[in-house]
């Protein structure tokens, strides 16, 4: 079985070092490597022309893809993969030695699936922006499980770390271009799911995801996301209404219209509490109350991750967490006009 890794860059000189580093270190024999330059300005190329010369015996290729986006530089890479399998993965991924070895035995138990999610592990770092999105962004997942259908709030996988067969890539036209980052992997395992294949999740297969540092990167990064749940929402061939809530989950599936309304969200919930408090001035205390159950939340969950957050760092993280889900539904909102659906 020839697996054939697909890691897109651009100006990436910070993250390749690392991730060419990690790849070189892959313990399963049949594999290729592929790497996409998009339009790098920094010098990443250079970075990646002169692993290949001090590692010649490894099988790396070095593409240009012009055309800008991730989608494009994916497909430009699958184009020329002469693997079986495409295994596909982001250039702030590290992965470990061991992945291509363990993605190549549940393949081998069960071929006849279209794709292989692995496991997302976040890197180590003491940045408090990174830790933060370590425990609240491309959670690992808890079980391994078959997927058959894409939901909105399950079936949708990220590039960071997704095995798709080559035949089905190309059955299904790779990715949308149209759709140069944020959304494209969700895009791809939809249309997965319509041609008729499942989608197992991982519990290994591991790499580890270097997540943003900055404020303005997780901001930015939010806004994305949430611009691109209603623009998948619109997507979907079929009404839909979803309103999910700590006490309501509720699902109803065709007709015409797609509302998708999710009240689990932090900033949500803060909102409700400060509108009850202006209402009746007694219940000021529920935003407080509220503010130390996500503090303990955190906590625990910290704890759970094995993530190790410093005393001042548990409120901080806090109100990041409730300034990225805020951030998110601005995006949801933006982009439910121009999808023309509901999503909040």
């Amino acid at each position: 079985m020839l697996f054939s890794v697909i890691v897109p860059f651009r100006n990436a000189a910070e993250h390749l070092p690392h991730c060419l580093d990690a790849l070189a270190r892959q313990r399963y024999p049949d594999r290729e490597f592929i790497l996409v330059d998009n339009n790098s300005t920094d010098g990443s190329a250079d970075i990646v022309r002169h692993f290949l010369e001090a590692h010649p015996d490894l099988p790396f290729t070095l593409l240009r893809e012009e055309k800008q986006g991730a989608t494009a530089a994916r497909n430009r890479g699958a184009a020329e993969a002469r693997g079986e399998w495409l295994a596909i993965t982001d250039v702030d991924c590290i992965s470990r030695p061991t992945w291509l070895s363990d993605l190549a035995v549940v393949i081998s138990a069960e071929p006849g699936l279209g794709a292989f999610a692995g496991c997302i592990m976040p890197a180590a770092t003491e940045n408090i922006i990174a830790k933060f999105l370590g425990l609240y962004t491309l959670p690992a997942y808890g079980k391994e499980r078959i997927y058959h259908q894409y939901t909105l709030i399950d079936g949708g996988f990220p590039t960071a770390n997704l095995t798709v067969r080559k035949d089905v890539f190309k059955q299904i036209g790779g990715f949308d271009e149209s759709m140069q980052i944020y959304g494209e992997d969700h895009d791809l395992c939809m249309r997965i799911y319509m041609a008729g294949y499942g989608i197992k999740c991982l519990t290994n297969a591991i790499v580890q995801h270097v997540h943003r540092s900055t404020l303005i990167g997780m901001m930015k990064q939010a806004y994305s996301f949430g611009e691109v749940h209603p623009l998948m929402l619109g997507r979907l061939d079929s009404g839909v209404i979803l309103i999910q809530g700590s006490f309501l989950d509720y699902r109803r599936w065709g007709g015409c219209g797609k509302i998708w309304i999710d009240l689990n969200q932090a900033d949500k919930k803060m909102f409700i509490a400060l509108l009850a408090g202006l209402l009746w001035w007694p219940l000021w205390v529920l935003p407080f109350a509220y503010f130390c159950y996500l503090n303990i939340s955190v906590l625990l969950r910290s704890r759970r991750l094995k993530t190790n957050l410093l005393p001042w760092e548990v409120p901080v993280t806090v109100i990041l967490l409730l300034l990225k889900s805020a951030v998110m539904t601005s995006g949801r909102l933006t982009g439910s006009v121009r999808s023309k659906v509901i999503c909040i």
